[in-house]
């Protein structure tokens, strides 16, 4: 009733395709609304994914009156510093690298199934086999390179459009796009005067928030904290990018990078830890910083004591045991990843049962494929497939209407 939850969670609801700055102003408002109807002085804030990027915004641009009712702040994988695909598609960087495309195929969309549910499983696994092979034949080398081409060659013109007349027409998804993006994503966008004369309103919003918000929040959120302000921020890892930027072979939850989430963590790639000379070079001090699987330094994070790691949790998973998380650390008073055992800096999620637990080696919680994956090559199996499909066919298990659709 009246945004109340059990517990005293109050849900602030927000039209996602408005400003973020905007729905900023709206949060100071609600702030009140909740203060005035909990009777508490202060408040909490969560805020995930877009939800971090407008705390961003309310903590940049509120009052500092209004500031002074925060007691701490949760940011769960936040977009305030922006999404590295999202970055490539609205300035024309794409980059398909054939290992990240196969790589994101065989597990951030097998893990999550988010294909597989669509056209089964038998089908998914075949397009896995097909890509893969495709890939150690250096055929899909060759198709993603004429892909890139082509988009180079419309990309002033058919992408700019795309993109103006579908994504682009948000603000929510123009702050979204890195900051050193944004310059060449605006004049490709809006590449003429007439353009920019006509979009001068949504111009204004996107430098708006990148000015005023994203290239300040790390410098903000240092002033708040040494003001009183306790900050955590919950990030995710051991997920392929979408693949479509230079970077997406980093590690991320399957949408937006570690490094960006955690504000500067260094993450080796996918699939792989951090070289030993980096490693070498981390000071005995920082050594604590370092994941047991060797994939990720925290220590180059903005809040290296209040920044937890999960791995194998994908982005849009908001499970229990990830929030029991966020509520330890508001009911605690001053938490850090060595205030208690069962939550140390980085964790591993068992979506079978629910549950986090501490990562405690190399290869704890690790996605990558096992069995005749690694124990059959590409070419075998790509073979093994397209014998067992034309066995289905001779034998009439499997019609070509039914494969077809």
């Amino acid at each position: 009733k009246n945004g109340l939850f059990d517990g005293g969670h109050y849900r602030f609801e927000y039209d996602w395709r408005l400003s973020p700055e905007y729905n900023a102003e709206l949060l100071e408002k609600f702030i009140d609304i909740v203060l005035s109807k909990s009777k508490a002085t202060k408040v909490n804030l969560i805020g995930r994914c877009l939800g971090g990027t407008i705390v961003s915004c309310y903590l940049q641009n509120a009052s500092e009156e209004s500031i002074k009712k925060v007691n701490k702040v949760s940011l769960y994988i936040p977009s305030t510093a922006g999404l590295e695909f999202l970055s490539a598609l609205f300035s024309g960087n794409i980059v398909l690298n054939p290992d990240t495309i196969d790589n994101y195929l065989k597990y951030s969309l097998r893990y999550n199934n988010t294909i597989g549910s669509m056209i089964g499983d038998e089908l998914f696994e075949a397009l896995v086999t097909i890509v893969e092979f495709a890939n150690e034949a250096y055929i899909l080398g060759l198709g993603t390179d004429v892909i890139e081409d082509i988009v180079n060659a419309i990309k002033d013109n058919a992408l700019a459009r795309i993109v103006r007349d579908s994504y682009g027409s948000f603000p929510s998804f123009w702050s979204m796009v890195s900051a050193d993006y944004i310059d060449e994503a605006v004049n490709l966008i809006y590449g003429t005067d007439e353009l920019k004369a006509e979009y001068a309103g949504m111009i204004e919003k996107i430098y708006s928030y990148r000015d005023n918000v994203q290239v300040n929040a790390e410098k903000r959120m240092l002033e708040l904290k040494e003001k009183g302000i306790e900050f955590m921020i919950v990030s995710k890892y051991n997920f392929v990018n979408f693949p479509i930027s230079a970077d997406a072979d980093k590690h991320s939850d399957g949408v937006v990078s570690t490094t960006a989430t955690t504000f500067g963590a260094t993450t080796s790639n996918f699939g792989e830890t951090l070289s030993k000379k980096y490693i070498d070079s981390i000071s005995e001090e920082n050594k604590k910083y370092l994941s047991p699987d060797k994939m990720i330094d925290a220590s180059t994070a903005l809040f290296p004591e209040t920044t937890w790691f999960i791995k194998n949790l994908p982005h849009g998973t908001f499970p229990s045991c990830g929030e029991k998380l966020i509520s330890k650390f508001l009911t605690s008073e001053n938490m850090t990843i060595d205030t208690y055992e069962e939550y140390p800096q980085y964790l591993k999620y068992d979506r079978d049962n629910n549950t986090l637990s501490p990562v405690t080696g190399i290869d704890d919680g690790d996605i990558l494929p096992t069995g005749n994956d690694k124990k059959v090559p590409a070419f075998i199996r790509f073979f093994t497939f397209l014998f067992n499909l034309l066995k289905k066919l001779i034998s009439g298990e499997l019609q070509l209407g039914g494969l077809l659709g």
